[in-house]
């Protein structure tokens, strides 16, 4: 038996699948992808990892679970059913024609523009930026775009005063490849409920260009398959941008951090105290959480 809401009935999103194991949420990503399986409880069952294109690969319990990449089903032969036809992650393409023709495009067999990372094409006929207002450009949708439509920071709620520069997606300019310096002095912390928190320990350099829906789902994967340590997107002093780990309770920041953009709750809660102490101690008007069961991205503002 499947469970779905008003809004999932229109873009066919399954979030609660119950059988004989019992009753499994789904954890996704921002474009639809099914990143594990939680029970009851909270705790991680079937788990899965994807190569750009779709290749996938399950660890922990069997599942009957068909619905994995983009939102799709894996029909186990290795294609998936995306509606109007099926396509190949080995090929990377569909393997039938574009039902609307060149109306997709001029290559009608590509998948999403060659652009998986971003785009989905949950129908098999034409690609998009994700799910509907989910990943919107409209006023107070998932994304502010140029004219173009690329997107290139966050959306908020209409009319609200946030500086473009605040966004934690502004990474268009100005992001430089270089390491990570520690310090040992602690000047920040974030927080959940329980677990041990953690020194920040360096995972990689955020590259130029790379866009906020891929870094929020790699930061919500890298928590999963680590078991619960809460990760972060943070500016350094120097000016560049990396993604560090600390521990299931929560990370501390040294004297190099300037700005905590993102980071992740393993957990249903919202900012704790801690977290809100932290746009103190940083000089931050507002910050955001990923909460992994449930709650997806969150912002909070300065008290």
């Amino acid at each position: 038996m499947e469970g779905k809401g008003i809004r999932a009935i229109l873009e066919d999103e399954v979030f609660l699948r119950t059988d004989a194991s019992g009753a499994r949420s789904f954890l996704v990503d921002r474009l639809g992808t099914t990143l594990a399986l939680a029970d009851s409880s909270g705790a991680l069952q079937t788990q899965y990892s994807y190569d750009p294109f779709g290749q996938t690969t399950t660890t922990g319990p069997s599942s009957a679970n068909a619905q994995q990449y983009a939102g799709r089903e894996n029909d186990g032969t290795g294609l998936y059913f995306y509606r109007g036809r099926y396509y190949s992650p080995a090929l990377k393409r569909f393997i039938a024609e574009d039902p609307i023709d060149v109306a997709g495009g001029l290559n009608l067999y590509a998948y999403v523009n060659d652009d998986p990372i971003n785009l989905i094409d949950p129908s098999g006929f034409s690609s998009s930026p994700g799910r509907e207002n989910y990943n919107s450009c409209s006023a107070g949708g998932q994304f502010i775009c140029d004219t173009e439509g690329n997107r290139i920071g966050l959306g908020h709620t209409p009319g609200a005063a946030v500086p473009l520069a605040d966004d934690p997606v502004f990474f268009a300019a100005g992001l430089f490849a270089a390491g990570f310096g520690g310090a040992a002095e602690t000047t920040a912390t974030v927080a959940s409920t329980g677990g041990d928190v953690l020194p920040a320990t360096f995972v990689r350099t955020i590259a130029h260009g790379e866009r906020i829906a891929a870094l929020e789902a790699e930061l919500a994967e890298r928590t999963y398959v680590s078991g619960g340590l809460e990760h972060a997107i943070i500016s350094l002093q120097s000016g560049e941008r990396v993604i560090v780990s600390g521990g299931t309770g929560g990370i501390q920041f040294g004297s190099d951090v300037q700005r905590v953009l993102m980071h992740t709750h393993p957990t249903t809660t919202g900012p704790s105290a801690t977290d809100f102490i932290m746009l103190e101690q940083t000089g931050q008007r507002h910050s955001y959480i990923y909460e992994l069961f449930g709650g997806g991205r969150t912002r909070f503002d300065r008290r």
